[in-house]
């Protein structure tokens, strides 16, 4: 008789995983021991000091996402962050040959998400170590870069301070080690909102003195010479900033001098630059000074006769108003007028 039971399927039997797989699961045990026995040295240490605890991390061959997770949330700890962002930091640097899947490309991005945190303290000190010891690394650089470059985007639209700074200021950070990257909030300025450019011209005075003083000539001029005439105001300050500095160098003198008189017709990121021009410079400025407003204009010739020396003696300097070619300079009479009377009201 024909046995049905012999028909029916039978259970397959269990097979044993791939190699692959297997050692996967191999490689994994020691990331989850070390994570496990962290967690618990972690807790019988005190919170000022957990370098013991994590030494483990560092021995560690393979490390899984909860073990970065644990330490990005020690930053959120004023007692725990120097050791768990230093933590971070050495498995960076010391597993940034990993792929995108490993350990140095997670911590990598949770100290770019603590760059922008929205506690100050740790927001200050995750920038720090990102300028100072990240970004120096060739093959951190463009990561870093391209992370600080979208959160500045975000930035010159926020509306509020607070979302400005806490954005912008890990890019602003970037730029006195690679000064070239002035020009994206530079180019980006005219389009800001109020708060963000503000912002900006409080971080342009505030890093502009530790850039590379060779950036202050040529390099600087080409800078402002391919911004968009919204970032007058942003050229304007970053001028100011190395005038202020002292004797800035002729290169940038003559550079301005040259980009104001050929092309922008635009005096303003030149005027901070007044008192440190020769007397053949001035005489080749004052058509343009006469093109500003009023406002602007008194400013900018008080700045000449104030100057110690002045590149022109009061008189010299009412002399060449009145020998200024109107006509081929496309000036109305009253331009010159308006530039005399400021003259005399200044010097009475």
């Amino acid at each position: 008789r024909h046995n049905a039971v012999s028909d029916w399927p039978r259970a397959a039997s269990p097979r044993p995983p791939p190699a692959a797989a297997r050692r996967r699961a191999a490689a994994a045990r020691p990331c989850q021991v070390a994570t496990s026995i962290f967690g618990r040295a972690r807790a019988s240490l005190p919170r000022d000091d957990l370098r013991p605890a994590l030494a483990l991390f560092a021995e560690a061959p393979r490390l899984p996402p909860a073990a970065i997770e644990m330490l990005a949330s020690d930053c959120g700890d004023a007692a725990t962050l120097p050791f768990a962002l230093g933590a971070l930091r050495d498995i960076v640097l010391s597993r940034e040959a990993d792929d995108e899947a490993g350990a140095g490309r997670a911590a990598l991005d949770a100290v770019l998400a603590l760059a922008v945190d929205d506690d100050e303290g740790t927001r200050a000190a995750a920038i720090r170590m990102t300028a100072s010891r990240l970004f120096a690394h060739a093959r951190l650089a463009p990561r870093v870069e391209a992370f600080a470059a979208a959160e500045l985007d975000g930035a010159v639209t926020a509306e509020d301070d607070a979302g400005v700074r806490r954005r912008l200021l890990l890019y602003m950070a970037l730029c006195p080690r690679r000064p070239q990257l002035l020009g994206r909030p530079l180019a980006l300025y005219g389009g800001a909102t109020a708060a963000a450019q503000e912002s900006i011209l409080k971080q342009l005075s505030l890093l502009m003195p530790h850039v590379p003083a060779d950036f202050h000539a040529e390099p600087l001029v080409s800078l402002i010479e391919g911004a968009p005439p919204e970032s007058t105001p942003a050229a304007q300050r970053m001028v100011q900033v190395v005038a202020e500095l002292g004797s800035p160098p002729p290169a940038l003198l003559a550079g301005l001098l040259r980009l104001v008189r050929a092309r922008t017709h635009d005096a303003r990121a030149l005027a901070p630059l007044l008192p440190y021009l020769s007397s053949s410079q001035t005489v080749e400025a004052l058509p343009e000074l006469l093109r500003l407003p009023s406002a602007s204009l008194k400013q900018a010739l008080a700045l000449l006769m104030h100057a110690s020396p002045p590149p022109l003696p009061p008189t010299q300097l009412l002399l060449a108003l009145h020998s200024i070619d109107l006509e081929a300079e496309g000036l109305a009479l009253k331009s010159a007028i308006d530039g005399v009377q400021a003259c005399i009201a200044e010097r009475s």
